[in-house]
Order: structure tokens, then sequence, then C-alpha cells
């Protein structure tokens, strides 16, 4: 007994001690394993510099973040590499049935968080690409019904594909990859009309397997999972369309819309079988696109010149840049999916907010980047919302991932 109650004695005291002189230790352990898991890829002549430069960022970043603790927005870069200035984050997806879980890509890097963001590990994607290729993704899309598997594409049209959470990956379909990889394939089905960028990747709601991927060219859909794809082309005119935005009606997956860099916006009815033009608005470089969950005849349009709104399905629209930054391209567009009135804007200025369904718009970023950031370089690219607490929103930048769990309110 003697034996025990020792034993607990010197638990005790070394509790006390990691805890008492004690904080500092702990931190310090957590910030040198950080540093590591940062530097893991490294070569082992530059890993001592990798770490010490590891250390510096980790010093920093909690620096900052004491000096913006009542800030909204949250960097979240625990387990990050630094993002690149040119890259930054390029997209983040929420699992929709266990939300905690979040990925993000920061190129040429894949990330993956089971504690909503406060942590990441990296996922080893690159081994199904093809050799001595970037691994640079621009689109993540994750099953709705099965969260376990996940897509990801790179910005030129490979496609890759996880059953297992992320821990392994495989081409998504190597037969089509090998097709789309022999212009032979390309001149003799698709004259003209080579897609070369991908511009969307996203699942259908309540319809099964049904992937949509959007590229420079037009559209294409599976609906098996991603292992054969339909050229949407029935309508548009012929050669590339220059697609620069999708989006589906969440309460009618048979509704879709895409949008163009100089051709407007196309609608279709039929899941992409036929589209038709709907000639407004006239908005040249349509960026993103979105349609309320609750009222599918209200659709955003978000480009260069602002948000245009369409209270009919799209046959008539209206510029709804009240409150706006003038000359504000927008990137990104989410909607809440609670109180559906309640829109988010990415722009080259940060996040906007709108309670009154794009009425009007007031700022919402305090905290979002940097202090010693770049004007020319604040873009907001990517949106996602907590599917169960909408005041929960991960914002894709070029300054890397940030959160914020008020609705990015101050």
């Amino acid at each position: 007994m003697f034996r025990c109650v020792g034993k607990m004695f010197m638990i005790g005291a070394l509790a006390i001690v990691m805890g008492g002189c004690g904080g500092q230790f702990v931190d310090a352990t957590k910030a040198e394993k950080e540093a590591r898991n940062a530097c893991t890829f490294r070569s082992q002549a530059s890993m001592k510099q990798c770490l010490e430069d590891e250390k510096l960022k980790i010093a920093a970043r909690k620096q900052r973040e004491q000096s913006q603790a009542h800030d909204s927005w949250k960097q979240m870069s625990v387990g990050m590499h630094a993002p690149d200035p040119a890259g930054g984050a390029t997209a983040v997806a929420i699992d929709p049935l266990h939300p905690n879980i979040v990925y993000a890509a920061l190129p040429p890097r894949l990330y993956k968080s089971i504690d909503a963001g406060e942590s990441w590990s990296m996922l080893n994607h690159s081994t199904a690409l093809p050799p001595n290729t970037r691994a640079d993704l621009a689109f993540l899309a994750i099953d709705p019904v099965a969260p376990d598997t996940i897509y990801a594409t790179t910005r030129y049209m490979q496609m890759i594909k996880s059953i297992d959470g992320g821990i392994t990956w495989l081409p998504a379909d190597t037969q089509a990859r090998a097709r789309w990889d022999n212009p032979e394939f390309w001149v003799l089905n698709f004259p003209n009309s080579l897609p070369q960028e991908t511009t969307g990747l996203l699942f259908t709601s309540l319809n099964l397997n049904t992937l949509l991927w959007g590229t420079s060219g037009y559209a294409m859909k599976s609906i098996d999972g991603g292992t054969t794809w339909k050229a949407l082309r029935k309508g548009l005119p012929p050669g590339s369309v220059r697609l620069s935005a999708l989006a589906t009606d969440p309460s009618n997956p048979a509704t879709l819309y895409l949008g163009t860099d100089a051709l407007g916006i196309w609608k279709s009815r039929d899941g992409g079988d036929h589209w038709e033009d709907l000639h407004r608005p006239m908005m040249p470089g349509i960026k993103a696109l979105a349609v309320n969950p609750t009222n599918s005849s209200t659709v955003y349009a978000a480009g260069l010149f602002g948000i245009s709104k369409s209270i009919d399905g799209g046959a008539t629209w209206n510029m709804s840049n009240r409150g706006l930054i003038k000359g504000n391209t927008v990137y990104s567009l989410a909607i809440d999916p609670v109180a559906s009135d309640t829109v988010y804007a990415g722009t080259f200025k940060g996040v906007f907010k709108s309670n009154d369904a794009g009425e009007n718009w007031t700022e919402a970023s305090t905290g979002l980047f940097p202090a010693e950031r770049r004007a020319d370089v604040n873009q907001v690219r990517m949106l996602a919302i907590h599917p169960a607490d909408p005041n929960t929103i991960y914002a894709a930048t070029t300054f890397g991932l940030y959160k914020t769990t008020r609705g990015g309110t101050p």
C-alpha cells in the first residue's frame, strides 16, 4: 500500500512540476512536436534549419493569436506548413455527417482535421497522381452519404479518390484518365473543345453517386461515383464555353446552373441533358453561383463586378451590391443552411455578410488577414459552413485557412 502511495505521490509531483514550472515545459514540448510534424518530409541536411524556422513561426503565431483574441476569424494552422504566398488555401470541405472532420488543400499539400480545425495531419494524396505532376488541388467533394469517400481534382484535369477518409488515394477512373490523356480521343469526340482546367466539383444533393465536374470547356456528370463520365453539352455553343462556376439546386437536383467568363449563365432543368441560355446577367467573369436551399427561385451570381440576384429562377437579374466595396471582385458564395436569408460572400477585400438575402452587405472580416498582408492578394476563394452550426465558417484564403465561430461578427 505504501509503495502505491509513493508512486501516486511521485505522479502527482510530476504533474505539479509540469503544470507549474510547468506550463512552459508543456508548451515547449507541443511546439517541438508541431515543428517536427511540419518538417517531417525535409531532407536530413535541411531539417535543423527547418525546425528553427518552424519554431519561430509557431512563436509568432501564438503571439498573434493572443493579440487577436477578440477577432472574429482565427487562422487554423497547427500542424500545417506555412502557406505558399503565391498559393495559400484553395479548397476546404466539411464532413456532412461528422462536422468536426474537415479537409483543406494548401498546395501542394492536403490536410485533414478531426477536431474542427484545431490541429491538422497531412495526407499523402500525391501517390495517386502521375509522376512529375504538381499535387496542387483545386476542389474537394465529400460523398454526402458515405463521407469516407472523398474526391479531389487538380487544377489541370486530374481527379483522385479516397474511400478510407484520406488514408490512401487512387486515380478516380484510370480508363477515363487514359482517354483524356490521348489527344486523338479529343479530336474525334470533342473537336475544338478541349477542356484545360477544373472549375468545379460537387455532388448533387438527394441524388446518390451523382457527381458534377466543371471544366473550362463544359460540365461533365457521373452517376456511378466517378467511374464513368458524360459530357453535358447539348444546347451550349460549339467549342469551349469557358465555364467558370457550377451550382445545383439543393431542393431539386435536376436543376443545374453554370456560369461563364463571357457568355452569362446557363440553366438545365433535366440534370444537364439540355441547357438554356438565360441571357442575363450581363456580367462578365462569373466566379460563383448559389441557389437558396429553401427557395429555389432565388439564385445569386458573383464575379468581377460584385453580386447579381434573381428571384425568379434566373429569368431576370438585378445587381445586389449595397454595402460592398466598389470594384470588389467576389470569388465565393455561401448560404446559411438554417437561415437562408443570411448569405456570405468571399471577396478580394475579405468576407461580407448579408442578413436580408443580399439586399445589404456588411464587412465581416475582423482578424481574417495578417496585418502585414499585401493588398493585392487578399482573396477569399472558398467558404464552407458547418451544417449544424451555421455560425461556424471556414474560409480558404491566399494567407491560409481561417475559421470563425461567430458568423463573422467581432
